[in-house]
């Protein structure tokens, strides 16, 4: 195979805006970009087409360009015998979910890089993640799968058509097979059985010992310990607290966090969360700083706060676009050509750095002579308490804390002279959207001005509200916002939206989202199917008629929007958004409660038929609204009475003077004068 890239001219993804797209513009492969020039073309030759699909930060995607993308031989075959298309999951996510299925349904595994083989129309009939240049471990090299889907097309078309139309079947209709059990009208009764077997099923998953759920690779789930946190207050379940806050513990200490400059990554190969795959992913922490801010409210431990506003600086530094207040999508895996060379460290470096308390930072770090990672490389977590190393040399814990915080400058500052990973800058609505949810939940605590620029940037860049309806994007590069936002953009907009006014009593921010949730369900509510589908009613592409309802690695659009038509319905009094939760939530309650991990929020999303949400409205806003956000408030929400408020829970309660109304269905009890009778009464109607 031959790897000729002297000379080499670039192809048509060159003026992409996606970084991923241009990050193969230099392969010989003739990409075409996700669009119907490269349909049109593939009808016209009668190709199937392969669908490759990545993002920037994905380590695998890197190598299997380098190892087959850049092969001037591979390549030759793939032009000749396919038409290529190259997609951004960022830029695609409801593309990536939509043939990710396929791929899943085909073999019973996924991930990326994601490559699919289809019919001219775009059908899936076979798939797979990465191939090797070479046979390895029993899997065919890249070359062998192309050669054989195209003689199989050539002689087996009728059947590989036929199978795509069985597998685009089944796509469609994935919710027949994952929930066929419906509840038409659920409640309380229905609801609390259902909880309690989903709990019991994700204790069974808890790694008592390392923390998380499962063996290995192990991704953070916020989902689920959002989950267990909420439902175990409201059941004063001590123990499910205890799990969620073991596995945070157990990550906060281990290699998936940069105990440096902050950030997590975006999951562990191994059960000890020792060894991280690089890439950081926006998604991953701004849920990180949601769960951190609920774990501080619950213990007052203020290891969670430092890991907090740890994490902060890390957005700051790495994420945040200054010109716009938006923050990027990820940061690669990979730097000049290797994966982790920005975190790792060699033995030699380790005492370049240090000096005489190499060992002792060594120690607490787990960094060994020999390399604690592959190559004699070291990833950094924590092997070893203060009190420990206090022992072992001899030292008060005072000294031996100021050694490790002087150790961790001195790496810190030698760190930032290495070539930095690449920055995927794209600015993406649904992840913005999940940060500005979560920074909300975090501003009682601490002050994040950059918080209310995001609201600015988001609801003034990507919303179109002229001729009487919605215009909604989803991406925002320095040029403009680009494609249309999924029902996945949507939820998560309107969720930021309902968290902002909760933290500010900013009206304006919840009239929005009342406005976005009628918008959702004209536009996107399948009233047969009881869900919400991941494009616009009258599209006719596939992709679009698909439903998302996986929870991981954040909640999807229909467990999103049938947590939000609950708190809305409580602010609107609009009984539509009642009818659309109950609909929705009865579509998939008994199939979340017997996969708990996999559709978590489904789970969060059912317990205000358990446990009737509490509504709390304030006559004064200033300092009470912050106050009472403080506290841990899992299954209440919090509303102002302005004497022109628009808001139905609101109205007829305002009054100069502070008073706290706690309500459950819109029935209030008495009103109190301060914050602290206000939780009584909320505690006492648990």
């Amino acid at each position: 195979m031959t790897n000729d890239s002297q000379d080499r001219q670039l192809n048509r993804l060159a003026n992409a805006k996606s970084l991923y797209l241009r990050e193969h513009a230099d392969n010989p492969v003739d990409w075409y970009p996700w669009g119907e020039e490269a349909f049109e073309k593939a009808k016209r030759e009668n190709k199937p087409i392969l669908i490759s699909i990545g993002y920037s930060s994905c380590h695998w995607c890197h190598v299997m360009e380098e190892e087959s993308f850049m092969d001037t031989t591979v390549a030759r075959f793939m032009n000749e015998n396919f038409v290529c298309i190259k997609v951004d999951r960022e830029e695609h996510p409801e593309v990536d979910a939509y043939y990710m299925k396929a791929v899943q349904m085909l073999s019973g595994r996924g991930g990326w890089p994601l490559n699919v083989f289809c019919t001219p129309e775009g059908d899936p009939f076979y798939g797979g993640t990465y191939f090797p240049p070479e046979p390895r471990f029993g899997m065919p090299s890249w070359l062998n799968v192309l050669q054989a889907i195209s003689n199989a097309w050539k002689t087996k078309e009728s059947e590989l058509r036929e199978q795509a139309r069985k597998l685009k079947e089944a796509i469609l209709r994935e919710e027949e097979f994952i929930a066929q059990d419906i509840i038409l009208k659920p409640s309380g009764e229905d609801i609390k059985p259902l909880l309690e077997q989903a709990t019991e099923g994700i204790l069974k998953q808890y790694d008592s010992k390392h923390g998380g759920f499962g063996s290995q690779p192990k991704f953070p789930v916020f989902p689920v310990l959002d989950f267990l946190l909420r439902y175990g207050t409201l059941t004063g379940n001590d123990e499910l607290i205890l799990v969620s806050l073991n596995s945070l513990d157990k990550m906060l200490q281990g290699g998936i966090y940069d105990h440096l400059e902050g950030g997590l990554a975006r999951y562990s190969t191994d059960r000890h969360w020792h060894i991280p795959h690089f890439e950081k992913m926006l998604y991953d922490n701004a849920q990180l700083i949601g769960v951190l801010a609920d774990a501080y409210k619950i213990t007052g431990d203020s290891i969670y706060l430092r890991y907090l506003l740890h994490t902060l600086d890390f957005l700051r530094n790495w994420m945040l676009d200054r010109q716009t207040g938006g923050f990027y999508s990820a940061i690669d895996a990979d730097s000049e050509g290797e994966e982790g060379k920005y975190y790792v460290w060699t033995w030699q470096e380790w005492e370049q750095v240090l000096g005489e308390d190499a060992q002792l930072l060594a120690d607490y770090f787990g960094v060994t002579k020999g390399g604690n990672w592959e190559n004699g490389k070291n990833v950094l977590y924590i092997k070893s308490t203060v009190e420990e190393l206090s022992k072992k040399y001899g030292l008060p814990e005072p000294i031996v804390k100021k050694k490790i915080q002087e150790g961790i400058r001195k790496l810190t500052i030698y760190r930032r002279k290495r070539a930095k990973p690449r920055i995927d800058t794209k600015i993406l609505l649904a992840w913005n959207s999940l940060l500005l949810s979560n920074l909300a939940k975090t501003s009682p605590i601490i002050e994040i001005p950059e918080m209310h620029r995001l609201y600015e940037f988001l609801t003034n860049e990507f919303i179109d509200r002229e001729k009487g309806t919605f215009k909604i994007f989803k991406v925002y590069y320095p040029t403009g916002v680009e494609g249309d936002a999924t029902s996945s953009d949507i939820a998560l907009l309107i969720n930021a939206l309902i968290s902002y006014y909760i933290a500010t009593g900013k009206e304006d921010a919840l009239l929005l989202a009342d406005s976005l949730t009628h918008f959702a369900i004209d536009e996107f509510y399948n009233q047969s199917r009881r869900l919400f589908t991941v494009g616009r009613k009258g599209s006719d592409k596939p992709y679009h008629k698909q439903v998302e309802l996986y929870d991981h690695p954040f909640p999807s659009p229909n467990s999103m929007m049938a947590y939000n038509l609950r708190i809305m319905h409580s602010y609107m009094l609009e009984p539509q958004y009642a009818t659309v939760y109950e609909q929705v939530i009865g579509r998939m309650i008994k199939a979340a409660s017997q996969y708990p991990i996999d559709y978590t929020f489904w789970l969060t999303a059912s317990i205000p038929l358990a446990f009737p949400l509490k509504e709390i409205v304030l006559t004064v806003k200033e300092p009470f609204l912050r106050q009472i956000n403080s506290h841990y408030l899992p299954n209440a929400i919090v509303g102002v009475a302005y004497p022109d408020t628009q808001i139905p829970l609101c109205k007829d309660k305002h009054s100069e003077e502070l008073k706290i109304y706690v309500c459950e269905s819109g029935v209030c009890h008495n009103p109190v004068a301060s914050v602290e009778e206000a939780l009584e009464q909320l505690n006492s109607s648990k």
